[in-house]
């Protein structure tokens, strides 16, 4: 990553390029004190371009990693606002609500939730911003006009300005299970 210049890796690197410019020439008779100053100060911005050089293609490369992990997840994932607001999300959670990413922007997840469900979805949203452990909840979504099943897991980030919630689609799995319980019970 990027490191901070301080005054110690400052003096270091002057060090260097006097270094450097020792060995690589040999200094004339009629060379000037102002010559070789801007000579050494061109051997340390050389040095400095190199070390932002490496830092640009580890951020490149982190930025890939970060698309990778995030954007290309097979999971819908959501960045969210206190207030429910989607601030980010992923391909796969736009793909969920049907919308472009960029228009998701500020919109509130729980508009996305059916009738019966929203109060449910604001209670978790609550405990996630006021507890720091995982939390999950079981909701249903409007799909397209069917009601989708889905588990919603949670957790708040260090600022508490933000969390991040994964979605997971469980309808057929409570489809399934449907029966069996209305068997169980009669």
């Amino acid at each position: 990553m990027l490191k901070k210049l301080n005054l110690s890796s400052m003096d270091e690197l002057r060090q260097k390029a006097e270094n450097l410019s020792k060995d690589s020439r040999s200094i004339s008779a009629h060379e000037t004190p102002m010559w070789h100053e801007l000579y050494v100060h061109k051997l340390e911005l050389c040095m400095q371009n190199e070390e932002l050089r490496v830092a640009r293609d580890e951020l490149e490369k982190d930025l890939a990693n970060y698309h990778d992990l995030f954007d290309l997840a097979p999971m819908p994932y959501f960045v969210l606002a206190p207030n429910g607001a989607i601030e980010i999300t992923n391909f796969a959670g736009a793909s969920l609500l049907g919308m472009e990413r960029a228009k998701l922007s500020s919109m509130r997840l729980g508009s996305f939730m059916s009738v019966e469900s929203q109060g449910k979805f604001h209670d978790f949203l609550f405990k996630v911003f006021t507890h720091e452990a995982k939390q999950n909840c079981e909701l249903i979504m409007n799909k397209g006009g069917y009601a989708m099943h889905i588990a919603l897991v949670g957790v708040v980030d260090q600022t508490r300005q933000r969390c991040r919630i994964l979605i997971l689609d469980i309808t057929e799995h409570k489809l399934s299970t449907e029966p069996l319980t209305a068997a169980v019970l009669h």
